[in-house]
């Protein structure tokens, strides 16, 4: 259904949480750093190679729609040294397509694993 890029070699990062929409035309991740997760780099990438960058302080975990993902938010505390300020149990929140930096916090402390 999807392929994605691999990553260029000596790039100390790997691909971390992926997530297909339900309509398979997009794809959101995050990439991992040796020691954290890069939450700056966290993006949507489509089908026709637009990119859409989420910022630094949304991790998507999932898709509830074709245009809504949904993950934690960060709360600002440090993981290690050499890490952004992210904190993977601040809160769930909504990201939608159109909106990519408007984060709408669900103020639930909870995982999302997927739609039923």
């Amino acid at each position: 259904m999807w392929t994605i890029k691999a990553l260029y070699p000596g790039y100390e990062s790997s691909y971390g949480t992926i997530a297909l929409s339900p309509d398979s035309s997009r794809v959101a991740f995050v990439l991992n750093k040796a020691c954290c997760y890069e939450f700056d780099s966290s993006v949507i990438r489509s089908r026709d190679g637009v990119r859409i960058g989420l910022g630094s302080t949304f991790y998507p975990q999932g898709w509830v729609d074709n245009e809504t993902l949904v993950g934690p938010i960060g709360s600002g505390a440090q993981t290690c040294p050499s890490c952004p300020p992210f904190q993977p149990d601040a809160g769930l929140a909504l990201l939608r397509v159109a909106t990519p930096t408007k984060i709408e916090p669900l103020n639930i402390k909870a995982i999302f694993l997927g739609l039923l």
